[in-house]
């Protein structure tokens, strides 16, 4: 699927997303997994694809939009709340800041962390979303918590809405589908961060539009733009 057609469907997203009523000054909290699946090549695709996708493709529509990022694996990493600056350029910088230090895959721990971002800061009356990207299975040594599920009631009730982003083969949808409203538009698999797979999934979602509820057509628009997000990294490569 070209780029065009990519961004033909994120207009027409993004026109469907008005009549909706999106609230301009969303919310968004983004997960990002750094467990030692990912490497440190791997990393530095994600923090590329996080910075690309905020900056071309979510500000430029949501100027007023405010992020919350951090990066987990055994524990997790705190890199830009919704309290700090909200410029690009302080954004950027917080999630450069990191250093890659591999570990387990606390997913657990992380969804607590953005629920607490939200109930703490959130203006209940915008928009909350969740961008979880990982590339495995909630997994902690010692039979540490791994069962997701158990906060599916908490995210659904404040009306988080969650988005997956799966990396590679090495995760199942099932383990974490509990999370989202729509397992069909939520859920999405890339081969990696420069994959064509990105703009073949996110790029066909237009003809379900019809079929999803008008408040998750913000995560539909939200989707349209990370695929176009990886198909522009994958033009620079």
């Amino acid at each position: 699927m070209s780029k065009k057609t990519i961004l033909a469907c994120a207009f027409s997203l993004s026109a469907m997303s008005a009549q909706a009523s999106i609230v301009n000054g969303a919310y968004v909290s983004i997960l990002m997994d750094s467990s030692g699946s990912l490497g440190s090549a791997g990393w530095a695709s994600s923090v590329n694809f996080v910075q690309t996708l905020i900056e071309d493709e979510i500000r430029p529509r949501d100027p007023l939009s405010s992020f919350d990022i951090s990066a987990f694996s055994t524990e997790v990493a705190p890199l830009h709340s919704f309290s700090d600056d909200q410029s690009l350029v302080e954004i950027n910088a917080s999630i450069d800041a990191f250093g890659y230090n591999a570990g387990y895959t606390n997913t657990v721990a992380a969804l607590r962390s953005s629920i607490t971002a939200f109930d703490t800061i959130a203006d209940p009356a915008k928009p909350k979303h969740l961008l979880l990207l990982t590339d495995g299975n909630p997994h902690l040594p010692n039979n540490g918590d791994t069962d997701v599920c158990a906060l599916s009631n908490m995210l659904k009730s404040d009306d988080i809405r969650v988005t997956i982003i799966g990396i590679g083969n090495n995760w199942s949808p099932d383990r974490v589908d509990c999370l989202v409203f729509d397992v069909d538009t939520d859920i999405r698999r890339i081969e990696n961060f420069s994959s064509n797979d990105a703009a073949r999934l996110f790029g066909d979602i237009e003809p379900e539009i019809s079929a999803v509820p008008l408040p998750a057509s913000g995560w539909l628009l939200f989707a349209a733009f990370a695929g176009v997000a990886a198909a522009r990294r994958k033009k620079a490569a």
